[in-house]
């Protein structure tokens, strides 16, 4: 109950940590954002990218240890979830870590929240259509805002209200 979101959040404010205050998180950045332009400067390139995709398996690595302390796990749950972590990542937004977090939260409340309503109104009959909760979201998500709500420029609505 405690060690999952823990680990969640030190994964994110390790990853905040790395990528805002260490030189390599400032290389990655320049690496991703121009790579060219990063490579004259005397950045690694390949380098960064090896380092990201190594980071990147890591995190998924914790994340596939983790899932098993809340959900019980079989060899089919990646293709149960992949609908959900899909839908949270383009509601976050893909550019933004707290983003993906945020719609992850976003989306896990709304899949749980909507299937218990629904279940309690409709009946017990609907539970199998549970992803369809997400891909709604995602799809009012890409229509309302394609960038995520981390793209959504808050300052701007605010201000034309």
């Amino acid at each position: 109950f405690l060690v999952a979101p823990m680990a969640a959040a030190a994964m994110m404010l390790s990853i905040y940590l790395l990528l805002n205050k260490t030189r390599f998180g400032i290389a990655m950045r320049a690496a991703i954002e121009n790579p060219p332009l990063a490579g004259v400067v005397g950045i690694n390139v390949k380098l960064v990218y090896a380092v990201s995709w190594f980071i990147a398996g890591a995190l998924a690595g914790i994340a596939g240890a983790l899932t098993p302390l809340w959900l019980m796990s079989n060899p089919d749950l990646g293709s149960r979830l992949i609908v959900s972590i899909f839908a949270a990542s383009i509601v976050g937004g893909l550019t933004n870590i707290y983003g993906a977090a945020f719609g992850g939260v976003l989306t896990g409340l709304a899949e749980v929240l909507g299937t218990g309503y629904l279940s309690t109104e409709l009946g017990t009959w609907i539970t199998p259509y549970r992803p369809i909760i997400p891909l709604t979201i995602m799809v009012l998500t890409l229509l309302i805002a394609p960038e995520g709500l981390a793209g959504v420029r808050w300052e701007a609505l605010r201000k034309r209200r």
